[in-house]
């Protein structure tokens, strides 16, 4: 079987800008700096549970506690635009948004991390959001915890403005002391000084507390050096600590009550930007522009009693550490580099940890018209059609002729043997050692002119006949801030849908000579050939709508030529392509659900071969299915525990595989509502080897065309092969390659040996997508993570001694 090597797409994950945990420490926002929130579960295993396109900068990130059943489904962002955002994690979607008017904000967190403040104050109802903003100002912002209490493009909630002489805050930190009645407030400014409030908790006030608008103690810690991030450490008898990470990147602990520094630490080479403790608030971590994250413990030793020593520092990130943060049992930290990384809180500092893939949960991918593909990028599509590699028969005509130079010429060897005199008596009486010599030369012969036997665990590369080609470029015009959140394209490749966060377009694609003229959004990149391509722009009718950004993912076009994308309001929206778009029908997600199940945003759509089924399912784990012809809901699959990932109908066949986090298949027979006997035969037998790739979740689901029982599913690092027409045996053989440097290439590589029924291939990795192209090729496309390092800043240099 022959596999496309891709690595040719040009896919730059966006950096890390900040990182937050909700109140039980089992869910992750990763906020990036395209606009992007990626809320991830830090319940083992790790795995991405959805996405939220801002459409905005981020600066900062945090949950939002609520009095409803989950939680952790509000979060606030803020950005340096000065604009505070409300979303909701259910529908992706924003609640409210207010303009502060105190120019751009920098930090913020959580008044009350409690959901109780004392007595029958109003912070049981509200949540208090603590914003050190561009004018010297830090505004405490009271939200209520039902979302529906303001309605969108509401007045700004009710605030306390506490005012510093500073130019500008910076850095804002918040710790309740124990006897649980004063609320401490630590701000920093870009000058080096820091101020501190406290804030009274009194239930006869509106907001149920009470502050003095003026610092209660200023505190300068440097000329120039600025104070970027601040942790309260509280200690017993209503007295604290506050650890200061600056510009200068010094660690620094000073007395709260008195304002004087206690100890000074300077072990990093550039900024300290973020820092955070462990549970027991015994050891700190410190994250550096200098790529480092560094550990202190607070010593119990003698005279040091109560002193903080450095440990170490580790260097996993290859850029800016810009965000460290940690639950009750890992750490994690983030940047430049684009990775997150996890770790125990028992590991050693040189432990490189865990990285959390940077390429999100769907495949940035899609094959169409046998051997072209089309590329989502962030503000582009791309089309490209495959190279082609030389046929065997081409490869064994070129090994024939070169068969005679490329091996050893036995002739050769011959004369260089020593020669032998028969009618010498001592010619004839050879030593020993001249026997060895010529034993050693014939087996060095041998083994020469023996072909070598070919290992199954490495791939034959062969020629590339022709080269790959950029047909087409589509390049919209987009709003800043605004990305392209979705595409589909049609089998035969003359549809190519795209979503962005606004709109929906699509684009009617022609063949030929000048077909592309007057196109407005696209570029051509081919020749006039019979491959040049061009692309008319043709606006929705519902182009006043907005596509719903999160759930936009799961837009398919059929093989019917119908349309199908997922809104706002959770409808599933069937659109006719075959001229103009024409709306068939729709069907509402949220009504098609049990009573006690909650719909949440649409991250999965899987269309049948025939046109006929529709598969939806949610982040919430439910998961539907529609009939197409007769635009009607069929029935809904059992709900899981474990979170699915990705859904695939298999050819000619109606049954939908469904995979979960764990790497586990199952396939349903959507006729007859249940398992395949596939299933129920090898649902507890899946090989052990599928399911250690814990940290490594498949994303999607690919079938042979024209072997369909052979089914491929495949994960950021491997490639998970499995033959149902054979029942799951124990034993099989992974294959595993370091990569090479050649951005496209075509091997060989089996697809499965005769009697096995799976198999694991981990010589391509990072994957961004893999696929069957014509004649049952492999498709796989990947991004090395050296590519996406060349186009990142260069990093903080860092003098190496020795070196």
């Amino acid at each position: 079987m022959l596999v496309h090597r891709c690595r040719f797409v040009q896919y730059q994950p966006s950096p890390v800008q900040c990182l937050a945990l909700d109140r039980t420490g089992s869910r992750l926002a990763v906020g990036r700096e395209n606009g992007a929130v990626e809320v991830w579960s830090v319940k083992e295993p790790f795995h991405l549970d959805r996405t939220l396109w801002t459409g905005a900068a981020i600066r900062r990130v945090c949950f939002l506690p609520s009095t409803e059943a989950n939680s952790s489904n509000l979060i606030a962002t803020i950005g340096l635009d000065g604009m505070l955002r409300m979303y909701d994690l259910n529908t992706l979607q924003v609640i409210n948004q207010w303009q502060l008017g105190a120019g751009a904000i920098w930090d913020l967190t959580l008044l009350d991390e409690d959901t109780s403040s004392g007595g029958d104050s109003a912070l049981r109802h509200s949540n208090g959001l603590v914003c050190s903003c561009d004018d010297g100002t830090v505004r405490i912002v009271f939200i209520p915890k039902v979302k529906d209490s303001y309605p969108i493009n509401s007045l700004l909630p009710p605030q306390i403005i506490l005012r510093t002489p500073a130019a500008r805050l910076i850095s804002v930190a918040t710790c309740r002391s124990t006897d649980g009645m004063t609320r401490w407030i630590w701000t920093g400014s870009s000058e080096g000084k820091m101020f501190r409030f406290d804030l009274v908790y009194n239930d006869r006030t509106e907001l149920g507390v009470h502050a003095q608008s003026t610092p209660v103690l200023n505190v300068e810690i440097a000329r120039r050096v600025m104070p970027w991030c601040i942790k309260i450490l509280p200690d017993p008898g209503n007295k604290h600590n506050i650890a200061v990470g600056d510009s200068d990147g010094a660690l620094s602990l000073w007395d709260g009550a008195m304002g004087t520094r206690i100890q000074h630490l300077k072990h990093h080479g550039a900024d300290i930007v973020s820092m955070c403790t462990d549970p027991s608030a015994e050891t700190i971590y410190c994250a550096s522009v200098d790529a480092g994250v560094s550990m202190y413990t607070r010593s119990k030793r003698g005279n040091a009693q109560n002193q903080w020593v450095f440990v170490g520092i580790g260097r996993q990130h290859t850029h800016d550490v810009q965000a460290v943060i940690g639950n009750k049992t890992h750490l994690f930290s983030a940047g430049i580099d684009t990775t997150v990384y996890s770790r125990t809180y028992g590991a050693t500092m040189t432990n490189p940890g865990t990285p959390l893939t940077q390429f999100g949960n769907r495949p940035v991918a899609q094959l169409f018209g046998g051997n072209r593909i089309l590329v989502q990028l962030h503000d582009s599509l791309q089309v490209w059609r495959l190279g082609s590699a030389l046929t065997v028969m081409d490869e064994e005509d070129d090994e024939d002729s070169d068969s005679e130079a490329d091996g050893i010429d036995p002739e050769l060897v011959d004369a260089m043997q020593p020669a032998e005199d028969e009618d010498d008596p001592d010619a004839m009486d050879t030593d020993k050692k001249s026997k060895k010599r010529q034993r050693g030369w014939k087996a060095k012969l041998a083994k020469l002119n023996k072909k070598p036997k070919r290992d199954e665990s490495h791939a034959e590369t062969h020629d590339v006949a022709q080269a790959r080609a950029l047909l087409l470029e589509l390049k919209p015009q987009l709003r800043q801030n605004n990305y392209i959140a979705c595409s589909a394209v049609s089998r035969n490749g003359d549809r190519i849908a795209m979503s962005d966060l606004e709109s929906t377009r699509v684009f009617y694609i022609k063949r030929g000579v000048g077909a592309g003229a007057g196109a407005a959004d696209s570029t051509t990149s081919a020749d006039d050939d019979e491959d040049a391509v061009g692309a008319s722009e043709d606006y929705m009718a519902v182009r006043g709508r907005k596509t719903l950004p999160g759930a936009s993912i799961s837009m398919r076009i059929s093989e019917a030529g119908q349309l199908v994308r997922a809104t706002a309001d959770h409808q599933v929206e069937v659109y006719d392509l075959r001229s103009t778009p024409v709306l068939l029908g729709s069907f509402d997600f949220a009504s098609n659900l049990a009573k006690d199940q909650t719909a949440g945003p649409i991250v999965n759509m899987a269309v049948s071969s025939d046109a006929q089924w529709l598969a939806v399912g949610d982040a919430n784990n439910n998961i539907l299915i529609y009939n197409l012809d007769t635009l009607k809901f069929h029935g809904a699959l059992p709900l899981h525990d474990i979170r699915h990932t990705c859904l695939s109908f298999q050819p000619g066949e109606s049954h939908l595989a469904v995979g979960f986090v764990g790497n586990k298949i199952l396939m349903y027979d959507i006729e007859q509502m249940q398992l395949t006997s596939w299933s129920k035969r090898s649902v507890s037998k899946m090989p052990a080897e599928f399911s250690n790739q814990k940290d490594d979740q498949i994303f999607d689901i690919a079938f042979h065309p024209e072997q369909p029982h052979y089914m491929t599913a495949y994960s950021h690092n491997a490639i998970f092969v499995i033959d149902l027409s054979k029942p799951i045996n124990k034993k099989s053989k992974k294959v595993v390659e370091k990569n090479d440097g050649s951005d496209e290439q075509e091997d060989d590589l089996g697809l499965l040996e005769d009697g096995k029924s799976w198999r694991i291939i981990q010589r391509y990795h990072p994957l961004l997508f893999s696929g069957f192209a014509e004649g049952g090729s492999l498709v796989v496309v990947e991004r090395p993570f050296r590519s996406i390092l060349l186009m990142l800043p260069p990093p903080f240099y860092r003098h190496r001694f020795a070196a």
